[in-house]
């Protein structure tokens, strides 16, 4: 009887090809849903401030995912498209579909939109950092920036993104505040909470200039694909 600890347990080729053709698409597809998740929770963060922590955290946590999903769902579909067309037939004795080729072809739409919606300074910003910490991996001029690099600066661009409309959200309650407080010291009643007072202004503020509507749009919209812009991959 073949002791346990002689028993080898080292993985076929086939069968680590086998799970990446199960679960790379998987993975590359919830990676794809989750792209707008950094801009969305940063803003609905801010806002939660904003409104003394209105809504709570994990709606707020929910919301962003729902939102991510669903302006990255074009995309998904494209990536879904592109990994279940192959763009040569299977050879004979190998799998359906090689893994390599399937995952270049999910990731080619990717590619597409990370570079259509990132800024090219912050491309050439991640290149620069790259370069520096790694001189001897830095690519050739010209060169295309790797998927890696791309994610990077659509990330920097996000944020950036995400703290301007932060910034646009929060003067309106920032004045509201001051006016308050302004309010509460004139009438000599300090012992207030100027918080108490201000968040019902703000909630009643939000709701009337249709708050909610406005902020979904501004965060889904910028996703849109341009006019002219190809939908397939």
């Amino acid at each position: 009887m073949t002791p346990l600890s002689a028993t080898p347990l080292a993985t076929s080729p086939t069968t680590l090809d086998s799970l990446l053709v199960a679960y790379g698409p998987l993975v590359l597809l919830a990676c794809v849903l989750l792209l707008a998740v950094v801009k969305a929770g940063v803003v609905l963060a801010l806002l939660r401030q904003a409104l003394g922590g209105i809504p709570p955290a994990p709606l707020a946590a929910i919301l962003a995912i729902a939102l991510s999903c669903f302006a990255m769902a074009p995309l998904a579909e494209r990536v879904h498209s592109a990994l279940s067309t192959p763009s040569s037939p299977p050879s004979a004795g190998s799998l359906a579909v090689e893994p390599e080729k399937q995952l270049e072809a999910g990731l080619r739409p990717l590619r597409e939109f990370l570079s259509r919606h990132t800024p090219p300074r912050d491309v050439q910003a991640v290149a620069d950092l790259s370069a520096r910490m790694r001189p001897q991996l830095a690519p050739a001029p010209g060169t295309p920036p790797t998927l890696p690099a791309l994610l990077l600066a659509f990330v920097l661009s996000e944020l950036r993104t995400a703290f301007l409309v932060g910034f646009v959200l929060l003067v309106p309650f920032v004045l509201i505040d001051l006016l308050i407080g302004s309010l509460l010291s004139g009438l000599s009643l300090a012992g207030l909470s100027v918080q108490a007072l201000a968040v019902p202004c703000k909630l009643l503020l939000f709701v009337a200039c249709d708050g909610w509507q406005l902020l979904v749009r501004g965060l889904l919209l910028a996703y849109g694909t341009p006019h002219g812009a190809p939908t397939g991959p």
